[in-house]
Parts: structure tokens; sequence; C-alpha cells
């Protein structure tokens, strides 16, 4: 296996990846269904990203078949701290047939290589609560909780007390 910066050739294998990705995190909450199966605005995101100087997208090949791919980017937090940049891992994902045989530390440790090289201190991602997969895969790599991103979805019969 190799890594290779991404470029359009590697679309439909990402595009594929990512339907997996999705579609596996939709059997863990509904939320995370998909729109349709257009994917036009995940390729669109893509492209942006491909374009931008502050976001990294990695491909992992197998004898040039794309098995998984990781966006990675340089964002800020508002002027009020010490540390305003900082790296997020978007996505992280792997072909189903791929996981558990290192495929994904391969990723990580490309994304980790380019964050490094933009003096980057802090990385941060999210992963979803129920993922335990997913959970299991980062705290391995020395990531630990430090923020919670909590929801409500509201219906018919849930009814807030707002305090007078």
């Amino acid at each position: 296996m190799k890594l290779k910066i991404a470029n359009k050739i590697h679309m439909p294998g990402i595009i594929d990846i990512w339907e997996e990705y999705v579609d596996y995190h939709s059997q863990i909450d509904p939320f995370f269904t998909r729109r349709d199966k257009n994917n036009d605005r995940f390729i669109k995101y893509i492209q942006d990203q491909l374009l931008s100087s502050k976001s990294f997208l990695l491909v992992c090949l197998n004898a040039e078949k794309v098995v998984g791919y990781s966006l990675a980017q340089i964002r800020m937090y508002p002027p009020l701290f010490q540390q305003t940049r900082y790296g997020y891992i978007s996505d992280l994902a792997v072909k189903l047939d791929y996981m558990k045989n290192g495929t994904g530390d391969f990723l990580l440790a490309g994304i980790i290589k380019w964050f490094k090289s933009k003096h980057i201190e802090r990385v941060e991602l999210q992963v979803f609560a129920h993922n335990k997969m997913g959970n299991s895969f980062w705290k391995k790599h020395g990531f630990e909780e430090f923020k919670y991103v909590m929801k409500i979805e509201f219906c018919d019969d849930v009814m807030l007390e707002i305090p007078k």
C-alpha cells in the first residue's frame, strides 16, 4: 500500500468509500442517512478541498485502487485564545474490506506528518459517541475526550420547560 496526495482521478474511489462511511454511520444513527443518492454536493465539497491551501486530501492505494482516504484541515479558533491555529481531521475512512489491517494507521501517519510540516501542535476531530470502532481507533492513537457536543431533537411530544 502507498499514500498519495489525492487528485481528480481518485474521486470515484473517494466517493465509493464515502458512501460506505456514511451508510455505516447511518446504521448507528439515522441522522446520517444520505439525503439522496446523488453525490454532487459531496463531489463539490471535495473539489473545493482539493483547491484549498488549508486542506490536505490523502488517499491510500492498493494496486492503484483507492482503499482509504482522509481529509485534514487547518482551522482557526477566534483570537481570544493564545493558540488559534489547530489541525482538524474531517474524515478518515477506509473501505470495509481493508479495515483493521493498518490502512487507517497509515493514513493517520500521513496526516500527522502534514500537520507537523505546517507547525500544527493541536489536532482535533469528532467521533460519534456510539461508534465503538471509531472511538477505539482514535483512543488507540492517543486522542482523548476534551469536550462534548450535545444535541436534542424536537418532536410533538417533547416540551421544554423554560424558566420564568
